[in-house]
């Protein structure tokens, strides 16, 4: 019976290229299931998709640049595969997309500067790569971004100027990466953020006072780096540590419990 639907899979990926054919066509959702093989270039032939669901699949080689001709694409999830190689530049031709997650991959190279053309982007989770270099600095303003998810790659320098600047950032998650230098100031102006994950890198200085300006911050981890000196005393002014919440909205991939809202030093 495994071995009769792996063949149906197979067929499947094979014919894919019928989605060519599908002008109409506005979502395609094959999440969690068992398909292999390279994403076919046909993908890219639709000009009416707007959610791409290729997640928790078995999928493997490179992302097609073709991908990126589906001008009205919002949602581009390609999360738990096997996928390669870097991000197009070309992913900055989305112009509507909104959730960007490619997150528990094998990709690699720089994050293309090319995705701060994407001014409706609400999302970006591309953890748990091999994504390397700098995190790239956007001059233009992404209004609605909330979440930045980058854990686990191997970026490297500072971040001394906002990473896709925005003033709704709720979330921001660098931490595991190779990450040096005093943290910025610019953190302390991010008046929504909730949760602040540093774990990991080379940071090294004294805590900020400006960090006790972010009166809504529930996590914070500056667990394993190079900081030294006394913890602030301006966090109890904070919401750290003094209640549980669900974002059941601003994860958007399900319902995420946080119990442990703490400060986390060690």
């Amino acid at each position: 019976m495994a071995a009769a639907a792996m063949a149906a899979a197979q067929i499947l990926i094979i014919k894919m290229g019928i989605f060519g054919r599908l002008r109409n066509l506005r979502e395609l959702n094959l999440r969690g299931n068992r398909f292999n093989g390279s994403l076919p270039p046909s993908l890219g032939s639709l000009p009416s998709l707007q959610l791409l669901d290729l997640s928790l699949n078995e999928f493997e080689g490179t992302i097609p640049i073709s991908l990126t001709n589906s001008y009205q694409l919002q949602t581009f999830d390609i999360r738990n595969n096997h996928l390669s190689g870097n991000l197009p530049e070309s992913i900055g031709n989305l112009s509507s997309l909104s959730i960007l997650s490619a997150q528990g991959n094998c990709l690699e190279g720089p994050i293309p500067t090319q995705v701060c053309n994407l001014k409706w982007l609400n999302i970006v989770d591309l953890s748990h790569n091999r994504f390397s270099g700098k995190i790239p600095s956007c001059s233009s303003f992404l209004w609605g971004l909330e979440y930045i998810n980058l854990n686990g790659n191997d970026f490297t320098g500072l971040i001394s100027s906002i990473p896709f600047n925005s003033s709704a950032l709720a979330v921001l998650d660098v931490g595991n990466n190779h990450l040096s230098g005093k943290l910025p100031r610019w953190i302390g102006d991010q008046n929504e953020l909730r949760i602040l994950l540093l774990e990991g890198n080379d940071f090294y200085g004294s805590i900020p006072l400006h960090l006790c300006k972010l009166n809504d911050l529930q996590l914070l981890d500056l667990s394993n780096n190079k900081f030294l000196g006394m913890v602030p005393h301006c966090f109890d002014n904070t919401r750290l540590g003094k209640e549980e919440s669900t974002y059941d909205q601003l994860f958007w991939y399900g319902p995420l419990t946080l119990y442990s809202w703490s400060i986390l030093l060690q």
